[in-house]
């Protein structure tokens, strides 16, 4: 993967500080009108796009990119993920969290990763072990209600 920031926008550090001023919540107060929350319309989008293979597709990316390089981009992209990933993270399954974290796991392996990766990593985490304590408790309540019946 190409991860020259003039020709894949997923690396170029301008494309993810326009997301992240789209995401920032606005103050309604400046303009004298109401402003509607980021989440209003940020779900509906996020249901229709799904943010599991652009955050597959970012980490693989990331792995040939020098450590300086790296800051420039994975800083940004840290902040718009920590407001899209709570909304995405809803919609998808095990599977697609198990490759994120795989991603995650195949870029730490190389290098120590910058403080953007860093925290991607751990919303990744923190969900994947949220779908796993789901998942495996329902399986529980199925086998237990099998048992019983």
């Amino acid at each position: 993967m190409n991860w020259n920031s003039s020709t894949n926008s997923l690396f170029d550090a301008r494309y993810w500080h326009l997301l992240l001023s789209l995401c920032e919540p606005r103050d309604s107060n400046a303009n004298g009108a109401d402003s509607c929350s980021v989440k209003t319309w940020l779900t509906p989008l996020l249901h229709r796009v799904p943010l599991g293979p652009i955050v597959v597709s970012f980490l693989n990316g990331v792995k040939p990119v020098a450590a300086r390089e790296l800051t420039t981009f994975t800083g940004p992209a840290s902040a718009c993920l920590s407001t899209l990933w709570p909304i995405a993270v809803q919609r998808m399954n095990a599977e697609v969290l198990l490759e994120c974290f795989g991603a995650f796991l195949s870029q730490t392996s190389l290098r120590n990763s910058g403080h953007g990766t860093n925290c991607i990593g751990r919303m990744i985490s923190n969900s994947y072990r949220n779908s796993l304590a789901t998942s495996s408790n329902k399986k529980k309540v199925r086998v237990a209600q099998n048992a019983l019946f």
